[in-house]
């Protein structure tokens, strides 16, 4: 295909329903200075928004090549989460109705968009947590036959769907020195799986996990609806862990959309920080890579009150750093 200069694009043939297009997500440059290249892994290209797509798939895949998933089944699942977006569209495409079990308490940023997506929703009492939206959803599923419970945290399935990750950036860099990997942490499982991928081809690989640091009430505006853990989110990986303020986070997803068009969510955008950070150690030849787990349009509007206030203000104070 030519454009209007005459030059030659390549284009992606027709894409045999949207499950097609999951995986390979482009590898973006932040402009920048003479330090190292600064890249942004973005998994909001997933046609689902986000890196749960691939995990999703990967276990309905499994499913339905067992025999255990038949067109027509019902797909149950805690949490309206990016998982729960990728099982009501994964859903859609094959056939598979979506009921989600949310506590009421928890970030409503994504109800809408489950909901307007397809999903049925229903609602667990805010005493119970995450615990009680687990448990609600698994016996839902246990009533009847041909209700399938979904745990899109299942470890085999993170590692079969996320691993591929490490392979596509390599691809994408196309010999260019891989330095550093940077992505944001919940559990950590995409830091580790990923990570120990890329150091099969760069055992000198540096690698960081980057947490927003926010109120326990808002935690779970940054996290997919899971059981909480109670180890390192690094696990056995040696990797740093850095803390990056709340306020910082979203500052910096307005300046990468202001500066470059890049739309990221502040998960994303606390990753390009950690990335940021890191570039004075390294070498301007070689390359950082910032994983994106999701796009920022899911959270236009979702800015808390404080962090709103304190954006709108450019002279006013930040927030207080939490503890």
């Amino acid at each position: 295909m030519s454009d209007m200069t005459g030059a030659t694009r390549e284009v992606w043939p027709a894409a045999h329903g949207v499950t097609s297009l999951i995986g390979h997500t482009p590898l973006i440059e932040i402009p920048g200075g003479a330090g190292p290249r600064i890249y942004v892994k973005h998994e909001g290209y997933n046609p689902g928004g986000s890196i749960r797509d691939r995990t999703v798939l990967e276990i309905l895949d499994n499913a339905a090549a067992s025999g255990l998933l038949l067109r027509g089944d019902e797909l149950v699942i805690a949490g309206a989460s990016n998982s729960a977006i990728s099982a009501v569209m994964i859903g859609n495409a094959r056939g598979y109705p979506v009921t989600v079990f949310h506590p009421k308490g928890a970030s409503d940023r994504l109800l809408r968009l489950v909901v307007e997506a397809g999903g049925t929703l229903k609602r667990t009492p805010a005493e119970e947590g995450t615990d009680g939206a687990v448990a609600a959803a698994a016996a839902w599923a246990q009533e009847k036959a041909g209700r399938i419970f979904i745990d899109a945290g299942r470890r085999e399935a993170l590692y079969d769907a996320i691993h591929h990750i490490a392979r596509e950036i390599l691809e994408s860099l196309a010999g260019h020195t891989l330095a550093a990997f940077v992505t944001s942490v919940s559990t950590g499982a995409t830091l580790r799986h990923v990570a120990r991928e890329l150091r099969k081809h760069t055992p000198e690989l540096i690698v960081v996990g980057a947490r927003i640091k926010a109120p326990a009430e808002r935690a779970s505006l940054y996290d997919d609806v899971s059981t909480p853990i109670s180890w390192s989110p690094l696990g056995d990986v040696a990797a740093d862990l850095i803390d990056v303020e709340e306020l910082d986070a979203w500052r910096a997803r307005r300046d990468l959309a202001h500066s470059c068009g890049l739309l990221l969510g502040p998960k994303g955008a606390s990753a390009v920080i950690g990335a940021q950070r890191l570039a004075a150690w390294i070498p301007p030849d070689q390359a950082i890579v910032a994983l994106s787990i999701d796009g920022g349009q899911r959270y236009f509007g979702a800015e808390p009150p404080e962090v709103r206030d304190a954006l709108s203000n450019p002279e006013g104070t930040d927030l207080e750093p939490q503890p």
